[in-house]
């Protein structure tokens, strides 16, 4: 029998391994779909027609790769059984899109980055209320330092603060942080529901409930014409192929990570966010880091460290 608790061991050790780079790979792909979509923003396109490209695309891969692999009946068996669960993913997950495409519009890639970090702030408070994990001296600390590193990132002093709430930047960073909220409470709703339906059903099913919910916005603000304007710019057509293939690799990578790893350890690799999204929006968009954001990420980072330091010892979500 020790040769099968070896063997056992070595495949949840290869999951973990699997998990771990699968983290990695979504936060990477986290940045460059963000600096890509702010990218054609900048050329003038509505964030509602680019997220309703995008997730159209990544959508309809995901479901077309489903009903290849023969699983179109457990997607109808996954909505019948667990359409509450699945309907309340669906809208958090369009909620935190929306949010996050505005938001950049308003405040950039970089900014973006480093506020949805304050998910493991939210992960913190989320896991005491529901899950009874205490709360010790080191998470005060964490969520201290990382509300610090927030309030530098957004730029704000005694000072500056009626100037600032007057910017549009603002209203940016307020929108990344309820997304940053978003994320954190449907990281536990997506855990629970990969227990009992595939990861790839879960995600198809979320990222067409992004579609619908950018499609509707589309048509909300009037702005449903530049979606066939952008599908015919053969300017962005690479950038918005590299957006879906991102956005498809990201989502694909994450629920993989999710059902490998607890809610929290994945929120460790996804601390690289930052650091990349820098990276990334100097390069495509030529825009470095401001002094408050390199501040920001410094304390949000270290924060977030601090946090899933201590965050090892908490239950199996």
């Amino acid at each position: 029998m020790p040769g099968a608790v070896t063997e056992a061991g070595g495949e949840r050790s290869g999951g973990r391994a699997l998990g771990v780079l699968c983290a990695l790979t979504s936060a990477s792909m986290s940045a460059l779909y963000v600096t890509l979509a702010r990218g054609i923003m900048d050329a003038g396109y509505h964030p509602f027609a680019i997220g309703c490209l995008y997730c159209a695309g990544c959508s309809a891969f995901m479901y077309a790769r489903a009903i290849a692999a023969g699983r179109g009946r457990e997607i109808t068996r996954a909505v019948t059984h667990h359409g509450r669960r699945i309907a309340v993913i669906c809208c958090i997950g369009a909620m935190i899109q929306v949010l996050l495409l505005v938001g950049v519009a308003l405040a950039g890639p970089v900014s973006q980055a480093i506020l949805m970090r304050t998910d493991i702030l939210f992960t913190i408070v989320i896991g005491w209320v529901f899950l009874r994990i205490g709360i010790g001296p080191w998470h005060l600390l964490a969520i201290a330092v990382m509300l610090c590193g927030a309030w530098r990132t957004v730029g704000l002093s005694a000072d500056a603060l009626r100037s600032a709430i007057e910017s549009r930047a603002v209203a940016g960073h307020l929108l990344f942080l309820l997304a940053a909220l978003g994320f954190a409470t449907n990281g536990f709703l997506i855990k629970g529901l990969l227990r009992s339906v595939r990861r790839e059903i879960v995600a198809a099913l979320n990222v067409g409930g992004m579609s619908i919910a950018f499609l509707a916005g589309a048509f909300i603000t009037g702005t449903q014409d530049e979606i066939g304007g952008l599908l015919t710019d053969s300017r962005h057509v690479l950038a918005l192929a590299l957006t879906i293939a991102a956005q498809t690799l990201l989502y694909s990578a994450y629920y993989k990570a999710l059902s490998s790893l607890q809610v929290w350890m994945v929120r460790v690799f996804w601390l690289t966010t930052p650091m990349t999204a820098c990276l990334l929006s100097y390069a495509i968009l030529r825009r470095p880091p401001t002094g408050h954001e390199v501040q920001g990420m410094a304390l949000v980072v270290t924060g977030g460290a601090i946090a899933v330091a201590k965050l090892h010892t908490a239950p199996e979500e």
